[in-house]
């Protein structure tokens, strides 16, 4: 029977949540096929932004799941009303013979007519008992409702805080910690946000901090217990604080606390921030609970607020139920009759929910694991992605055996979550297919119970989402490279700047808060704006915008933006907002207007260039006809030299400073043996031997362009002569020097004529 009724509860959650997830998509499909767009969940958040009634179309998943439960507690209930009905009128009417024959005296009662241990005694004992144990247990209930209807409110209020602040970080924290103080019956509190910028904690709202503890804004990972508490991700609580911790200060002196409780703010197991509360008495194990609950699903408060007021409404319907049948008892036939159509439909609803399972064994990913995460069970919706054929091949393999080593943690904790506190498990996880591929399935974990309310086994229900996964990465990982790269704004219909990156603001040398919530005409100069209006009235009229825009930084200098801007519509096609992407080109506008200026210069100079070229041509021609008179003045005097030299009794030779020979006389023709033909512009080196050239001085300096030459100095060495015959001579060499071009005279005589 229990088993039978496990399986109807969890027909009528699939059933719920399955008519959620199909009203949500076709929703959230028609939502775009209104405003004729691509499906994209960019657009989507967006939308969220500027429509806050899609928030509550996000929980309808939510709703139908908790109609389901409220319907199968009321065919529950009413099952449970007959089954008592049946025994408290069984054990009226024995009490009502037991009265009749205490009546008559009849003391001995036939242990035919009740059971063994219904005495007399035992049956007044026995409602004494109960009796007892209904006062007991409703005290107990009471302090449990207490309890509970405090968690609820503080859920609700919290909730509403959530709701109405968006905007503010800062904002929200001082709203959050001002009703949770107090609510907690505690006297200070801070909450720490992570500063990714700086990595470290940064205060971000303080409750009756005093200016010792206000100075102290900063702390790094692992400092103190607020810095140990993000280290560590878990709660750390005293009910005797630390000596040394701060005091708590009012108008009329300051104490230390007595309990200190520090609890991490994560999110995926992620830290996020801290909150810390210090109070004067001791913080009850329930409300460090709540606060624990509450830095855990501050995301999911809408959804916690819904689920709470649905169990109060639920536990009010049955105290009202107990009441009328208390009451009334002939009511309790007619609950009959409806209790009996209620079996006739739940058949009915049985069969159509084994057609529903085979529909969704069909069309979504099914698999079922035992508590060790073996899987026991898997369809082919489940092979597919997984690039398996048969069920055989994943057979008891390990479920976090399909994820990397990063998710497999995070996957036996779910696991066992579930198993522990049975609480079903909804959300994303990334598996590994066969060829080591990611494949992201949007699963529900159910916990499957015994009759005796025991984990057997774990369903996975699931979706492919990894299609959608991947895209929503690329998107993400495009807007980080545009926030990287390029500087971007987001503006309203009437040019009120909603939101910029850290880059746009610092081209402008300025803080985003001092640019967020500011009309965009602030940062243009005032004969700019004009254009700007203009600038505005095209994207309304098209839609986009490409071009130069004109904005002055906080210094006042003028920089120039190359960008372009487009519109975002909602499903009425009004403008909701204005994206601006752009890049920095104030250096290339500067350096652009820098060639301008300079092109107006060299125009100037171009037409003084163009006066002193026509007097710089008419010198010229004068210049060239005295340098042709002067060169062949040269030529002549150069020839008549030439001749001089040529008709000497020395030998003469000239060489450049390369060790090229340029002039060889007769006399130097019959001393060497060479005639002119067969010497000019040979080396040098072809006069002397190899022998000379390297052991003396005076003929290495002479042969060797690098080396200095001795000048003006008359020296003895040995030549070589064309007939290889080495020959002692006096050599005496004169340097010229024409335009940085040196060449060298080597006047020779024959030591053997000259003795002659």
């Amino acid at each position: 029977m229990k088993n039978a009724l496990q399986k109807y509860h969890i027909y009528i959650l699939a059933l719920g949540l399955l008519l959620g997830f199909v009203i949500y998509l076709l929703f959230y499909f028609s939502s775009f096929v209104f405003i004729k767009t691509e499906p994209d969940i960019i657009i989507w958040i967006n939308l969220h932004k500027s429509n806050y009634l899609l928030w509550l179309i996000d929980l309808i998943p939510i709703l139908t799941i908790l109609a389901s439960e409220i319907i199968f507690n009321l065919i529950k209930n009413k099952d449970k009303l007959s089954e008592l009905y049946q025994i408290e009128l069984t054990k009226k009417k024995k009490i009502f013979k037991l009265l009749q024959l205490l009546k008559t005296e009849k003391y001995i009662i036939s242990t035919s007519e009740i059971t063994k241990d219904e005495t007399n005694e035992v049956l007044i004992y026995n409602i004494q008992e109960k009796l007892l144990n209904d006062n007991s247990k409703k005290s107990i209930t009471q302090k449990e409702d207490e309890i509970r209807h405090w968690k609820s409110t503080g859920i609700v209020q919290i909730g509403e805080i959530l709701r109405t602040e968006q905007e503010n970080i800062e904002l929200l924290s001082t709203k959050i910690l001002y009703f949770l103080i107090p609510y907690l019956n505690a006297q200070q509190g801070g909450i720490f946000l992570v500063d990714s910028k700086n990595n470290n904690l940064k205060l971000a709202a303080s409750y009756s901090f005093n200016k010792e503890r206000m100075q102290k804004k900063y702390f790094d990972f692992g400092e103190g217990l607020v810095g140990a508490c993000a280290i560590d991700k878990k709660t750390l609580f005293y009910s005797d604080a630390p000596f040394d911790f701060y005091k708590i200060s009012s108008g009329i002196g300051s104490a230390n606390p007595q309990s200190v409780l520090i609890i991490p703010i994560l999110l995926n197991s992620q830290i996020e921030g801290v909150i810390e509360i210090a109070s004067f008495y001791k913080i009850d194990p329930y409300k460090i609970e709540f606060v624990e609950n509450l830095s855990e699903k501050i995301a999911t408060s809408l959804q916690i607020i819904s689920s709470n007021l649905t169990t109060k409404a639920l536990l009010k319907t049955a105290q009202e139920q107990s009441e009328i049948l208390a009451q009334k008892e002939e009511e309790l036939l007619n609950t009959i009759i409806e209790i009996k159509e209620t079996q006739e439909k739940a058949h009915i609803q049985s069969q159509e929910f084994e057609q529903f399972a085979d529909a969704v064994n069909i069309a979504m990913i099914r698999a079922e694991c035992d508590k060790d995460g073996s899987i026991v069970f898997a369809n082919q919706s489940f092979l597919k992605p997984m690039l398996f054929e048969k069920f055989e091949e994943v057979e008891k393999r390990k479920i976090w055996s399909f994820a990397d080593e990063i998710n497999v943690a995070k996957l036996k904790e779910i696991w066992n979550k579930c198993i522990i506190d049975h609480i079903p498990f909804e959300g994303e996880i990334k598996y590994l297919n066969q060829k080591g591929e990611d494949v992201w399935l949007y699963s529900t974990i159910v916990p499957k119970k015994s009759a005796i309310g025991e984990v057997t086994s774990l369903i996975l229900l699931a979706s492919d989402i990894t299609l959608e996964k991947q895209k929503s990465l690329n998107d993400r990982a495009q807007l980080a490279a545009i926030n990287l790269s390029l500087m971007r704004a987001e503006l309203s219909y009437q040019g009120i700047v909603l939101d910029c990156n850290e880059r746009f603001a610092k081209n402008l040398k300025m803080q985003t808060s001092q640019i967020i919530g500011n009309n965009i005409t602030k940062l243009v100069s005032q004969d700019k704006i004009d254009l700007l209006v203009l600038m505005f009235e095209k994207i309304k009229a098209k839609n986009t915008y490409r071009g130069i825009m004109e904005f002055v930084n906080s210094d006042g200098d003028t920089k120039w933006f190359q960008g372009a801007a487009a519109t975002v519509k909602d499903d009425k096609g009004e403008i909701l907002k204005i994206i601006y992407i752009a890049s920095d080109i104030s250096e290339q506008k500067i350096l652009e207007i820098e060639a301008i200026k300079q092109a107006e210069i060299l125009k100037v100079q171009d037409q003084q260039l163009l006066e002193s070229q026509a007097i710089l041509e008419t010198k010229l021609e004068e210049t060239r006809a005295e340098m042709i008179l002067q060169f062949k003045e040269i030529e002549t005097i150069k020839v008549r030299n030439e001749l001089t030299l040529e008709g000497m009794l020395d030998a003469i030779l000239t060489f450049n400073q390369d060790g090229t020979i340029v002039f060889f006389n007769r006399a130097a023709e019959d001393l060497w043996g060479y005639n002119k033909k067969e010497i000019i512009h040979q080396n040098i080196k072809i006069l002397f031997s190899e022998n000379s050239i390297s052991s003396d001085d005076f003929v290495q300096r002479m042969v060797n362009p690098n080396m200095d030459k001795r000048i003006s100095v008359r020296q003895e060495i040995l030549i070589l002569t064309k007939d290889q015959i080495e020959t002692s001579v006096l050599v005496l060499i004169s340097q010229a020097e024409v335009s940085n071009s040196k060449t060298y005279t080597a006047f020779v005589q024959n030591i053997e004529m000259e003795l002659f």
